[in-house]
């Protein structure tokens, strides 16, 4: 995965309204060219950045494990604590 394509899809888990709370954080799902990504923000005492750890397409699911850097696992988690506190 490219890191424009990185990027893209983690901006748009930036501005993602519905999250899911998993026992191990949360996640979105997010569309971009053609793939569904899965982003989760992961939960627990040590703070983790957000990472990518799914791609599904037409030929299947990918498993990856891109890392988001601190400014856009900041921006992400804000608009996920945000989507869920609307609920």
């Amino acid at each position: 995965m490219d890191v424009a394509t990185r990027n893209a899809v983690f901006a748009a888990a930036a501005q993602a309204t519905h999250w899911t709370r998993l026992n191990t954080g949360l996640r979105t799902e997010v569309t971009h060219s053609s793939y569904t990504y899965t982003v989760d923000v992961p939960s627990g005492e040590d703070p983790a950045r957000a990472r990518i750890t799914y791609r599904a397409g037409f030929g299947g699911t990918e498993v990856l494990n891109k890392v988001a850097t601190w400014g856009q696992t900041a921006g992400i988690v804000e608009t996920a604590m945000g989507a869920l506190r609307a609920l």
